[in-house]
């Protein structure tokens, strides 16, 4: 038994194959739709709302949630753009996450939850009233040993 050059076991001259890893099928109940009026949001703000931390912070959030992200990409997948939407409401509590695009049922609820639990935010300011704002963020989750 010999080991090549990418950790692979070698048994007179031949790698053994990969069992496939099989994920267990778990039923998972749906999280509850919520909608937000979108006309409560002002359209510019003078001040944007900040994370805990400021951008390091929430760049520090976005790389740990990515990485948690990596064992719900479906079996064929190497990596998938995510995009999210949330709100981050007057008091600064993040809230109505959304994903827009990418990912899957299972990851996408995860994400949501995700973002919902953020901590809260110094909020946004429209003459000189904290306000709510949407905004969007893109996350790029990538299988694990990439």
């Amino acid at each position: 038994i010999m080991v090549n050059d990418k950790g692979e076991y070698v048994v007179d001259n031949v790698i053994p194959e990969e069992v496939p890893v099989v994920k267990p099928v778990i039923k998972r109940v749906a999280r509850p739709i919520k909608y937000f009026n979108q006309e409560e949001l002002p359209k510019v703000v003078d001040k944007l709302p900040l994370y805990p931390g400021g951008n390091s912070g929430f760049q520090t959030f976005i790389d740990v949630v990515s990485k948690e992200m990596s064992p719900f990409l479906e079996a064929h997948q190497k990596r998938t753009y995510v995009m999210i939407e949330f709100i981050i409401d007057k008091d600064g509590k993040p809230a109505y996450a959304k994903v827009i695009k990418g990912g899957n049922e299972e990851m996408n609820d995860k994400l949501q939850e995700k973002f919902e639990n953020m901590p809260a935010w110094t909020p946004a300011t429209r003459l000189e009233k904290n306000v709510a704002v949407k905004l969007k963020q893109s996350i790029v989750v990538e299988g694990q040993g990439l």
